[in-house]
């Protein structure tokens, strides 16, 4: 067999202009709001050219938007949901152990909260950022619906906005510096969850 030698291999793919400003708005947005993050600052992180940057983000806004759906399809779908399905198979015990994850993730190095949130916060309400900032909440609120509807709860909507505001909730305490937060929401995370199975048991069926 013919041996391959370096110089022959194929060479690395160097990511294209697009992907490295939006690889730089990530590592820089994750950390502090996007309104403190200016794009000089992204144009010398990513390293391309000032004219290649608005070639492909015609605005700031526009990379939030690119930024906060990116987020989500790392931290929500590639990591909390596999995650907490990895850590209990039943979905009443799924939805408890969401603050078993949000734990690890508060006491990560690194953490700096949760960016949908802050650009939900302060961003304008009407503005695509604040859409995709909800979109991206929307989609977590829709997986705990999905784990209520799996765990036969009733009013699932309903059940899935009171667990979120728990999410949410931890997640400021968090920021605030409170490194039990998760645990505490847990504790009445718990207390909700049982109501709610007792109601589910009562009602007609």
């Amino acid at each position: 067999m013919r041996s391959t030698s370096a110089s022959s291999a194929p060479a690395a793919r160097k990511p294209a202009a697009k992907e490295r400003v939006l690889e730089a708005a990530y590592e820089l947005f994750s950390g502090q709001s996007t309104t403190s993050v200016g794009v000089e600052a992204i144009v010398a992180r990513s390293g391309v050219a000032k004219g290649s940057f608005y070639k492909h983000f015609a605005s700031k806004d526009d990379l939030v938007v690119a930024f906060l759906h990116l987020w989500d399809e790392r931290w929500t779908h590639a990591w909390l949901i596999p995650e907490v399905t990895k850590r209990a198979r039943a979905p009443d015990q799924q939805l408890l152990a969401l603050f078993d994850v949000l734990d690890d993730w508060f006491h990560a190095t690194g953490f700096a909260g949760c960016p949908p949130l802050r650009e939900l916060l302060s961003s304008a309400p009407g503005s695509r950022v604040h859409a995709a900032a909800a979109e991206v909440l929307a989609n977590l609120r829709a997986f705990i619906e999905r784990l209520a509807s799996q765990a036969h709860l009733h009013r699932r909507t309903t059940f899935a906005r009171a667990w979120d505001v728990l999410l949410m909730g931890s997640i400021v305490a968090a920021v605030e510096g409170d490194g039990t937060a998760a645990r505490h929401a847990k504790r009445a995370a718990t207390l909700i969850l049982s109501g709610w199975q007792r109601a589910a048991l009562r009602a007609p069926k």
